[in-house]
């Protein structure tokens, strides 16, 4: 079952902590991209420490590979290699967070992060809108 950008979004941000430990991993090592199996492991760790079956099979849905990189999430899975590399805008949201994962984004970075941020609100205000609309009507 494929998971909606803005449901998986909103569950990535509801579980930044898993987001975190990709960006310090991935600053640690000085990589863009990071080894899948990393991925899976800290997915599996989260999953793992969640008492809600209800909550572990959404994120499960959500956080699966296949539905990261039809959502654009995940821009490249290079499976030769065995990486995966995140789209750099949603992992800039998540350095924005926490002040100290910011570190190296330029004032132009910062803003391209603020319209990108301004679209996505505006879409996922249309999608629910338009949900709600179908639902009511």
């Amino acid at each position: 079952m494929n998971v909606a950008l803005d449901r998986t979004l909103i569950l990535l941000i509801e579980h930044k902590d898993m987001m975190f430990q990709l960006i310090d991993y991935m600053d640690q090592n000085q990589r863009k991209d990071i080894p899948t199996q990393v991925f899976i492991n800290s997915m599996l760790a989260k999953l793992n420490g969640l008492t809600s079956k209800k909550e572990a099979d959404r994120l499960r849905e959500a956080f699966d590979l296949d539905n990261l990189i039809k959502t654009g999430i995940i821009f490249e899975a290079n499976k030769s290699r065995g990486t995966i590399a995140l789209q750099p805008a949603v992992l800039d949201i998540f350095r924005l967070f926490d002040k100290k994962r910011v570190r190296g984004l330029s004032s132009a970075d910062l803003e391209n992060i603020r319209v990108q941020l301004e679209g996505a609100y505006h879409s996922m205000f249309k999608f629910l809108s338009l949900e709600k609309h179908q639902e009511n009507g």
